[in-house]
């Protein structure tokens, strides 16, 4: 069962800029995700060089990209994907570990964690049921427990291949 968090909303996180002004609209969306990524992407590079270091036949890459530009609701997402070089031709080939934020320049950002095969993808594991209000608990559970996040994409490599269920974090 996905671990849910409580309905409780806070406010949107305050991003301030180095001259500790509050920042709105897309410069708060830019420095929104410049923490993100300051907070997260440590732990996910450290596992990239630790899966291309021990595995053989697997490419890991970290990526942190925008998505939805031609829309209202910017998002970003900061990835760790594996590609299998041995992947059975009946089976997806990569197995990627997604932090994916919606709406960072808008009033009510989201985030979703989770461990998904190929496109449009088999969850593996899975931190929220789905998009949840990006909160300060919901950024602490995300750090909390991207640990284990990690160890599933792990169980992913090792097997070679999607579980056939979805694992809640």
């Amino acid at each position: 069962m996905p671990m849910v968090l409580a309905p409780r909303r806070i406010p949107r996180p305050q991003i301030r800029s180095q001259a500790g002004q509050t920042v709105e609209g897309a410069a708060g969306g830019i420095e929104l995700v410049r923490e993100l990524e300051r907070q997260f992407l440590p732990s996910i590079r450290a596992a990239e060089a630790e899966i291309n270091a021990s595995v053989p036949g697997v490419q890991a890459g970290v990526w942190s990209q925008p998505h939805g530009q031609a829309t209202d609701s910017l998002g970003h997402v900061i990835a760790l994907s594996c590609c299998l070089a041995d992947a059975p031709p009946d089976q997806p080939d990569e197995v990627t570990l997604e932090l994916c934020f919606g709406g960072v320049t808008g009033p009510t950002p989201t985030v979703e964690a989770d461990v998904v095969w190929g496109h449009p993808g088999q969850v593996e594991a899975d931190l929220f049921p789905g998009p949840v209000p990006l909160t300060e608990d919901a950024l602490r559970l995300a750090e909390r427990e991207l640990p284990r996040l990690i160890q599933a994409l792990w169980s992913a490599v090792r097997r070679g291949g999607p579980s056939g269920q979805t694992d809640a974090v």
